[in-house]
């Protein structure tokens, strides 16, 4: 099983064309396979705010497309974030710390037993975790 992390959630919203291979990897998975994280909910959330400001129409979409693609779209593949998780994460910031939101990604992964989509798998690659970066397939 796949966990998407929040830079895949973003770009299927509206891959470009360099997001071809991303594309044709979800494409090819299982919808029951595909899970999200209760923390990449918060960052879409917090990176919808944000906009409020500067682009409120932009922001009403992004939001709309939260709501209706990402959580009734994921509904019952939504990782809430736990105790377990919690300490694991903990332990992950031990020797080295980590930001906070990978870790918590990361631990995700670890109880869950879950192989992470990201475009970012360096970020994870002192975890003992399986990414899969999708736009080098």
């Amino acid at each position: 099983m796949y966990l998407l992390d929040t830079s895949v959630l973003s770009v299927l919203r509206s891959p470009g064309a360099q997001d071809a291979k991303l594309v044709a990897w979800a494409s090819q998975q299982q919808t029951f396979n595909l899970y999200v994280s209760s923390i990449s909910i918060l960052e879409l959330k917090l990176a919808i705010l944000q906009k409020r400001k500067t682009s409120p129409g932009e922001c009403d979409v992004l939001n709309t497309w939260l709501q209706k693609q990402v959580l009734q779209g994921f509904k019952g593949r939504i990782v809430a974030f736990d105790g377990e998780m919690a300490e694991y994460c903990a332990a992950l910031h031990v020797p080295n710390p980590k930001s906070e939101r990978d870790a918590m990604i990361a631990a995700t992964c670890l109880v869950k037993n879950f192989s992470l989509v990201t475009r970012h798998p360096l970020d994870y690659k002192h975890i003992k975790i399986q990414t899969i970066n999708p736009w080098e397939a």
